[in-house]
């Protein structure tokens, strides 16, 4: 998942890595949305949380993938 709280380059970095360490069959890459009734939702009213661009989730998807 692409977008979680405070999750910055280094972070998606360090999960490649992981994920390259060990025999993963298969990958699903989502970004991450806000669902009503959450506490990621009460961030995002507050202010406090603030969803990724269409941009940065393609950037990161490629990354991830190449």
């Amino acid at each position: 998942m692409v977008g979680l709280p405070n999750e910055n380059l280094e972070d998606i970095k360090n999960t490649v890595k992981f994920l390259n360490k060990h025999n993963i069959q298969g990958l699903k890459i989502h970004s991450c949305y806000v669902v009503e009734n959450t506490a990621l939702a009460k961030m995002y009213k507050a202010g406090n949380y603030k969803p990724i661009t269409l941009d940065y989730y393609l950037e990161a998807a490629i990354y991830i993938l190449s």
